[in-house]
């Protein structure tokens, strides 16, 4: 049983490591969105150079 769950056990670890996938979560996320908007200005300006 002790082997099921070493969450208990190891709370500080644990949440340590769960604080730092969500920061690195959220850095994947924000450059995500940069290279989306970097796209969509990238189409808008070849949308405006052809009309």
């Amino acid at each position: 049983m002790d082997q099921c769950s070493p969450l208990p056990r190891n709370a500080a670890a644990g949440s340590r490591s769960a604080r730092a996938n969500l920061a690195l979560e959220k850095l994947r996320v924000q450059r995500r969105w940069r290279d989306g908007i970097a796209e969509i200005s990238l189409s808008e300006a070849r949308s405006d150079s052809s009309a």
